[in-house]
């Protein structure tokens, strides 16, 4: 199995981190309705 490029591991952690933060805000939207 090929390693994942640099580019490639900072584009997973951000997809990570995105959908973590979606995820917050989606909780947060949901406990001030």
């Amino acid at each position: 199995m090929a390693r994942p490029s640099k580019i490639d591991s900072v584009f997973l952690a951000n997809n990570v981190t995105n959908l973590i933060l979606w995820s917050e805000n989606e909780s947060h939207e949901y406990l001030t309705y």
